[in-house]
């Protein structure tokens, strides 16, 4: 997984430890953990330190609801743990 300066191009790192495809990406609210969820079934936690802003309110936004559709989609999950994120 490549991370890049989003403004100038910039290659600001490189993170290797999944076997497959990384579906989604959150930062924690002080950014200096980022979470990446592959379909190798497996979520990583990178410990990171960002040189640029980040509008973690969107972050967090999209992780949710990206988390929210797995739980809801994924049939290996249980029923009751389908609702942890109802809204």
């Amino acid at each position: 997984m490549k991370l890049w300066n989003a403004q100038d191009g910039y290659l600001l790192a490189t993170l290797q430890g999944h076997s497959k495809s990384v579906k989604a990406i959150a930062y924690s609210p002080d950014g200096a953990t980022l979470a990446s969820a592959s379909d190798d079934n497996t979520v990583k936690l990178w410990k990171v330190k960002l040189k640029f802003d980040l509008n973690l309110d969107s972050a967090m936004a999209y992780a949710l609801d990206w988390l929210r559709g797995y739980l809801i989609h994924n049939p290996n999950v249980s029923a009751s743990d389908k609702r942890l994120l109802e809204i």
